[in-house]
């Protein structure tokens, strides 16, 4: 039933692109996605595909001193922040991502896993075929925000 609780109610209902407020610069073309994956060095255009489909948001921000390239997925249960980082990949700091994710957050965005990753656990605990399904404690707030989970 857990699993059944995962599902859309009705299809074919597809969720726009949550509106952010000034600051968050979209990444709403193929070449506003290079040049992004070109500033940050990282691998944003390799999810044109999902982009255009209308799986996955790109924006850039600043917050304080430092940018960062947030990766929005959208599933079955809405659009959740799947990634943000700096350049080259590092890390922000938590207090960036503390904004971001409060500004997020009153756009309907939501942290955590994806619905295809809790399914998958939920059959892996019920499955005997598959084994029960592990996941290590999440002591840290960062930890439980579940980034960089881009593929599902």
């Amino acid at each position: 039933m857990a699993a059944e609780a995962l599902q859309p109610v009705r299809f074919g209902h597809i969720l726009p692109v949550p509106r952010l407020p000034e600051g968050f610069g979209p990444a709403a073309d193929r070449k506003a996605l290079v040049s992004v994956a070109l500033e940050f060095g990282n691998c944003l255009r390799d999810f044109t595909g999902d982009l255009s489909a209308g799986r996955m948001a790109v924006f850039t921000v600043c917050e304080g001193s430092e940018m960062a390239a947030v990766a929005l997925r959208r599933d079955s249960a809405g659009w959740r922040l799947a990634e943000a980082k700096g350049r080259q990949n590092e890390d922000v700091s938590q207090d960036a991502l503390r904004r971001i994710v409060s500004v997020l957050g009153l756009a309907g965005v939501r942290t955590g896993e994806s619905t295809w990753v809790l399914a998958r656990r939920l059959h892996e605990h019920a499955c005997d075929d598959c084994g029960p399904a592990y996941v290590g404690a999440r002591e840290t707030w960062c930890a439980r925000l579940a980034l960089g989970s881009l593929w599902d």
